[in-house]
């Protein structure tokens, strides 16, 4: 999928040269102007009002703001627009038909930037579309037609004309990234400016890079490593919960003056393509002054990218349209700010419960399978971040013979020559993360940090294990995940349903994993192994909604079975095993409020937020997904299979349900695994368990940090 500004880009040079070309019929003080306006709307003003100037002005803005608001050709600000309606409004959009007045303010940050980069005065264009968008607001359509925006045009004169004038100001994030532009300018970089956004040329991207790269080279990527943590990430360190709070810092003021990016995962990537000390003749205020060059620059450089405002709201009213745009632009943001994160228990934990069974059964490895827990557990637990680790210091921590712990140490490294070799720009394929250590020579290796690479033990038994068990382990693991999900349940004393229900009914027949309940609500746990993509970092959109059907989505069609079952019969027998003689349990709904929620095994990042799954589950309602390369639209096929079987199931909800997308899935969310064992480890009984994990629902901040909202609201 590709970010477009098609329909909008004409629009901003119609309406620049539009005023350019009336520039003599507007001004607030000019009393011809106010005669020609006063002969131009006499019909519609009372006669009465005609003999006070102040009246007559105020009038005839009112009345030409009505005439604005009835040109449009769909207003969504009114009541009982059918669905029918919703989809031809989306379908027109799509096509470029209509443009909605909210578009306004893309033209206003457009010349806002034009204006100060290309150091023109074009204040008055600002300050007469201001004034039509403010009297208007962002709920209307008009038609996509040179004759309509003329004329729209020449009302917003008027209204200029009739209003009273404000000073225009520049956001603090307009300001911001005037400031980045100009500094990656200083290094060559060349842009152009496009319906309000900086669009760096695909040379300038290579260039910047390249630059970054040569900084980080000469300090060394140890050093900048180092740097790295100790003065950026330390800080953002949370003990409590052991993970370092990497996120949006989004408000409700938007920018602010301590809204500063660093692209910390880019940057971390970078240096794991130089592993050295760096050039030794340079200072050390030598070194400190690059560093904070590589700083500035690289957060100038994300600025710049545009992939994220500062404002909480852009998230909370994303609108349907603009979904495919909104996953893209923030899957390459994570890429480069946000590194994946695994808490070091939570990894041990997940080798020991759910791989270790596994690995006994085959033994597949030279060495056991005890040998390689140690081996991580050392690793994890008793080194830090930019840890330098010796063979010999590694085996008399472990006292391991050399022939283990080298077969071991051969899985889990990488020769430091191999790390990131196709790295060259922002959306190229890197294996930094891949595995836990770089080896730096024969019997020497780096560790970035147990939390950024901790993971990859998992991801290396898996393999391990692949080789032997083939596609079956995937199939076996599913059901280890869920019964490793109702060990811990059990081990907090909290009650849970789970088992097979209308076991005489093919129709209605189905499994349900977890059900908690509480007095006022019931929710449903679908529990999936689906993991990212590879292709995530390479901004692959396609791949990451492929398997948030296959995932998430299919945890969700499945929650609909057992939800719309549950309504209609007002009870659920939940048998152990697909036999009626079997034990069962009764789940009884009680009219309680059900809460839909997918766990898939690994990371999902901001894609777990609640706005965008209930927004995406949302458009599922009315809208499919397509990829613009052909080749990849046989990818999305499953998702939009599972999309017409969503559909087909929302209509067999009780009717107060389905009276809207939104009511649909307001109470719908996705989670992580750990997501889900950090909210079952800080609370201490099922009312607290369903408290921590649905706050999101109602409760939104800046963070789109699942863990950062979770530890601010336990403190």
């Amino acid at each position: 999928m590709i970010i477009e500004y098609n329909n909008i880009v004409p629009v901003c040079n119609q309406y620049k040269d539009f005023i350019d070309s009336h520039i003599d019929e507007i001004s607030v003080d000019d009393v011809k102007i106010k005669l020609k306006l006063i002969e131009k709307y006499k019909d519609g003003i009372d006669a009465e009002l005609l003999r006070s100037p102040f009246n007559t002005n105020s009038q005839i803005n009112i009345l030409i703001a009505q005439n604005v608001k009835d040109m449009a050709a769909y207003n969504i600000n009114a009541e009982n627009i059918s669905s029918q309606e919703n989809q031809n409004i989306l379908i027109k959009e799509q096509n470029g038909e209509i443009l909605l007045s909210s578009e306004f303010l893309i033209i206003i940050r457009h010349l806002k930037l034009k204006g100060r980069l290309e150091e023109k005065d074009l204040t008055l264009h600002i300050k007469i579309l201001e004034s039509l968008w403010n009297h208007i607001g962002n709920g209307y359509y008009y038609e996509n037609k040179d004759s309509v925006w003329e004329e729209l045009f020449s009302y917003a004169i008027d209204l200029f004309n009739t209003s009273q004038t404000i000073d225009s100001k520049i956001g603090y994030d307009i300001i911001q990234l005037i400031k980045a532009t100009k500094h990656l300018t200083n290094f060559g970089a060349q842009f152009e400016i496009v319906a309000g956004r900086i669009i760096l040329s695909e040379q300038s991207l290579i260039l910047i890079h390249t630059k970054l790269e040569e900084m980080i080279y000469h300090i060394g990527g140890i050093e900048t490593l180092e740097n790295l943590f100790n003065q950026e990430l330390q800080n953002k360190y949370s003990s409590d919960i052991d993970r370092y709070l990497i996120h949006r810092n989004k408000s409700s003021f938007g920018a602010t003056k301590e809204s500063n990016r660093v692209p910390y995962n880019y940057l971390i990537n970078m240096c794991g393509k130089f592993l050295n000390r760096g050039i030794s003749i340079l200072t050390a205020i030598g070194q400190r002054k690059i560093y904070q060059e590589i700083i500035k620059l690289s957060s100038d450089y994300l600025t710049v990218l545009g992939l994220q405002g500062y404002s909480m709201y852009e998230d909370m009213f994303i609108h349907y349209k603009d979904l495919p745009e909104y996953i893209y632009k923030n899957i390459i943001f994570e890429n480069l700010y946000i590194p994946v994160q695994y808490n070091p228990d939570f990894v041990l934990d997940i080798l020991d419960k759910l791989y270790r069974p596994y690995y006994d059964q085959c033994m597949c490895c030279e060495f056991k399978f005890d040998d390689y827990y140690k081996v991580a557990q050392t690793i994890l637990k008793k080194y830090t971040f930019c840890s330098t680790i010796t063979f010999e210091d590694l085996r008399v921590k472990l006292g391991m013979n050399r022939k283990t712990l080298k077969s071991i140490l051969l899985e889990i490294s990488e020769p430091k020559e191999q790390i990131n070799k196709s790295f060259n720009q922002i959306l190229t394929a890197t294996n930094l993360f891949s595995k836990p250590l770089i080896r730096l020579s024969k019997d020497t290796y780096f560790l970035v940090s147990p939390h950024f690479c901790g993971y990859s033990l998992c991801e290396i038994m898996y393999q391990i294990l692949k080789k032997v068990k083939g596609l079956r382990l995937n199939r076996k693991m599913g059901v280890t995940i869920e019964d490793y999900v109702k060990s811990k349940l059990d081990s907090k004393n909290i009650k849970y349903y789970s088992g097979h229900y209308s076991l005489d009914n093919d129709k209605d027949k189905g499994e349900c994993d977890v059900v908690l309940e509480t007095d006022k609500n019931i929710i449903f746990l679908e529990i999936k192994k689906r993991s990212l993509p590879d292709t995530f970092e390479l901004a692959d959109d396609v791949e990451v909604l492929s398997s948030l059907g296959e995932g998430m989505l299919n945890a969700q069609k499945q929650i609909l079975r057992h939800r719309i079952y549950l309504q209609k019969n007002d009870t659920m027998k939940l048998y152990e095993k697909q036999d009626k003689l079997s034990p069962y349990s009764v789940l009884n709904w009680k009219g309680r409020r059900i809460v839909s929620i997918s766990i898939c095994f690994p990371e999902y990042g901001f894609l777990t937020n609640k706005t965008l799954s209930s927004k995406f589950m949302e458009s599922l309602l009315f809208a499919t997904y397509h990829s613009r390369d052909p080749e990849k639209e046989y990818k999305l096929s499953k998702l939009n299979k599972l999309r017409e079987q969503i559909e087909i199931l929302v209509g067999e909800l009780k009717e107060g349900d389905r009276k809207n997308a939104r009511t649909v899935f307001f109470d719908t969310l996705f989670r992580s695994l750990q997501q889900f064992l950090y909210v079952l480890g800080s609370s201490s009984n099922v009312e607290e368990l369903v408290e921590n994990l649905t706050r999101d629902i109602y409760i939104s901040d800046g963070s789109m940090d699942f863990y950062a909202s979770l530890r601010s609201n336990l403190h």
